[in-house]
């Protein structure tokens, strides 16, 4: 998994926050970093709970960005 340094960031932050806190805070992120963390949950999809990737893909489309 690659991450970029803000997201590095974000998860090391934000480990003891409940799966909703992290929807919040992920919605908040940039495009960017929002496109990383969904390259990092398609190689890795078992290490993220459903809240998130969905919370993920939200956020991408409150963007106006389609998967």
């Amino acid at each position: 998994m690659k991450y970029s340094p803000k997201l590095n960031q974000f998860l090391a932050e934000n480990t003891e926050l409940t799966n909703e806190q992290k929807a919040e805070k992920i919605a908040k992120l940039e495009t960017d970093d929002l496109f990383d963390l969904m390259r990092n949950v398609e190689e890795a999809q078992d290490k993220y709970s459903g809240m998130v990737i969905k919370t993920v893909a939200g956020a991408l489309l409150a963007k106006n960005i389609f998967l």
